[in-house]
């Protein structure tokens, strides 16, 4: 098969709007792509569930590119680089062991399953909430005004940082999530990365000082509490992960619900099933997570030569792995186009696997649960305005742009 630029495919309308034939096609003609350059670099896209998750799990591929640079290269390369840049370096989403281990045993304890379950009545109620704001409403979009102020008000809670700061929020989401994204970047779009990284870099060092003045019951408290134990953690770092866990704790559940509502309003005998026996919810979210993934992608590099089956992955090459492709891969999944509110095992890859696990899967599938019972028992003739969804023009994102609701009384 000729060797075609598929960054330029992931980018198209066509696999925007549905890029499942377009993964389907990879993964049974060139399940092991390999795309080469002219000044040797070497970028895989895989998208097979059983590649996907031994790239997620085996060590030898990394987070940390800069690590593959010489010594002394590495620490003139980190600060060429713009601001944005610079932060992200300090997340733990990018980091490896053992920095990767220390950033995220700072919020381990936040996130368990325990603590989460705990949450569930708070999480309802600010649902709830939402759904009164929307009562009067006959139609509104599900997107701005139902999936985004849910997990934004949950996460700003448990940070410990104003919800009422949402909006600003959402602009940071949004241009963190562009840089996250394969999309190219302009001049422009660099300079306005590195002022919201210092606007938001300011905001949580003004909030990390008022927090060591006086303390609260939130997860910035918590963090300097361990600071001040001994932990080797600096500032920068401290601040960067406040960033994250905004970011990442809302963003992609925005996406979960959404895509959530979509599904069920396609299949109105499933919306119907859910809301009959609605123990099918965990099972239900899990599902959603498989066949509409929020996150779609994420990347390794890979730290020393390693096979996988017969193709030869070298040191330094990009490893980019296609969740998406890998929750819809047969092989795992028995009729894996067919959404099944009862699919059981469903080992899907959305929250990824191995060290970098996602940290809150368990709180996503609690907001997931509660946003999605509380919006039907409220609505149970909810329609999508238009024919078309608006989905994000993104390549790693999966969710609707905009989702039109009107509400049949």
């Amino acid at each position: 098969m000729p060797q075609l630029d598929l960054t330029e495919q992931l980018k198209s309308p066509t696999y925007r709007d549905n890029p499942y034939p377009i993964l389907e096609d990879l993964r049974l003609k060139q399940p092991q792509y390999l795309q080469t350059y002219e000044n040797g670099a070497r970028i895989w896209f895989l998208t097979k569930y059983d590649d996907v998750s031994f790239v997620l799990k085996d060590s030898r591929f990394i987070k940390e590119w800069r690590s593959l640079l010489p010594e002394e290269e590495r620490w003139v390369s980190g600060q060429r680089e713009p601001a944005i840049f610079q932060m992200f370096q300090k997340w733990m989403l990018f980091r490896d062991p053992p920095a990767h281990t220390r950033l995220r045993g700072l919020v381990n304890k936040t996130f368990t399953p325990r603590m989460i379950e705990s949450m569930r009545p708070r999480i309802e109620a600010i649902a709830l909430s939402v759904v009164a704001s929307l009562r009067e409403k006959d139609r509104f979009d599900c997107v701005a005004e139902y999936a985004f102020p849910i997990p934004v008000a949950v996460i700003a809670e448990m940070l410990g940082v104003p919800t009422e700061d949402r909006d600003l929020f959402r602009e940071w989401s949004t241009v963190l999530a562009r840089f996250i994204d394969l999309s190219d970047v302009s001049e422009d779009d660099l300079a306005r990365g590195s002022e919201i990284a210092h606007e938001m870099m300011h905001y949580f060092r003004d909030l990390l000082m008022v927090r060591r003045v006086a303390p609260r019951d939130d997860l910035i408290s918590a963090m300097i509490a361990s600071e001040e134990r001994g932990d080797r953690l600096s500032e920068d770092e401290m601040i960067a992960t406040c960033v994250l866990i905004l970011f990442a704790g809302h963003e992609t559940t925005v996406n979960l619900i959404s895509n959530a509502v979509y599904l069920l309003l396609r299949e109105p005998d499933k919306r119907q099933e859910l809301l009959l026996h609605k123990e099918l919810f965990p099972t239900a979210v899990d599902e959603f997570l498989r066949i509409e993934s929020p996150v779609q992608l994420t990347s390794r590099f890979v730290a020393e030569d390693v096979m996988i089956g017969d193709a030869q992955f070298r040191r330094g090459d990009e490893v980019n792995v296609s969740l998406a492709a890998a929750n819809r891969d047969p092989a795992q999944f028995k009729d894996p186009d067919r959404m099944d509110l009862r699919r059981s095992p469903n080992r899907h890859l959305a929250f990824a696997a191995g060290a970098h696990f996602c940290i809150g899967a368990p709180l996503a599938r609690a907001e997931g649960e509660i946003a999605l019972r509380v919006l039907f028992e409220e609505w149970t003739a909810l329609e999508h305005v238009g024919e078309k969804i608006d989905w994000r023009d993104s390549t790693v994102f999966r969710g609707p742009f905009t989702l039109p609701l009107a509400v049949r009384r």
